[in-house]
C-alpha cells in the first residue's frame, strides 16, 4: 500500500509535459531550393523527435514495450507495485490419485499476465512435488524429497 501511495504522489506532483506539432514552412513557388531550407526542415524534426514530440504525434500502437525505459514502463512499475500472484484457478482438480488437471488459471509472473489452459499432470508418490508457472505459461514442477525444504522458485517464475 506505501509504494502505491508514494507512487500515485509522484504522479499527482509531475509537471505536465508539453511539447509543439512539428511545423516546417512550404516553399513558396518563387523561392528557390537551397541546402539551408533543407538542413533547417531536418534540424526541426530531429530536435522535435529527440526530446519535445508531442504525444498526438504518435500513432496508437505503435510504441512497445522495448520503446519504454524501466522507469516508466508500465508492466514493470505494476510488478513493482503488485508483485507476483495467482488471480484466479491454477488449482489441482483432485486428491484422490497421482494423476491431477490443475485448473485453467491467471496468474500474473513479473509483470506478465499469464492465462493457462487446463493442463494434466502425474505426480510422484514418494516425493513432494513444487509446481511453478514462469512468464511464458509453462507449468515447472520441482521434486523434493518428502518434508524437504521449499526449493528455490526458478526464474520469472510464481
Amino acid at each position: 500500500m506505501k509504494k502505491l501511495l508514494v507512487g500515485l504522489a509522484v504522479l499527482l506532483s509531475a509537471s505536465t509535459a508539453h511539447a509543439g506539432l512539428i511545423t516546417i514552412s512550404t516553399l513558396s513557388s518563387d523561392s528557390g531550393i537551397v541546402y539551408t531550407y533543407f538542413n533547417t526542415a531536418f534540424n526541426t524534426i530531429k530536435n522535435c523527435i529527440n526530446g519535445n514530440i508531442e504525444s498526438i504525434n504518435i500513432k496508437d500502437d505503435t510504441l512497445t514495450e522495448a520503446d519504454f525505459a524501466d522507469a516508466i514502463n508500465p508492466r514493470v512499475r505494476d510488478s513493482e507495485y503488485f508483485n507476483d500472484f495467482t488471480y484466479s484457478g491454477m488449482l489441482p482438480a483432485d486428491s484422490t490419485d497421482l494423476t491431477s488437471d490443475i485448473s485453467a488459471g491467471t496468474s500474473y509472473v513479473s509483470g506478465y499476465r499469464v492465462v493457462t489452459a487446463a493442463t494434466s499432470k502425474t505426480y510422484t508418490a514418494t516425493k513432494d512435488t513444487w509446481v511453478y508457472i514462469d512468464i511464458n505459461g509453462t507449468f515447472q514442477y520441482v521434486e523434493t524429497s518428502v518434508g524437504a525444504a521449499q526449493p528455490v522458485t526458478p526464474s520469472n517464475s510464481l
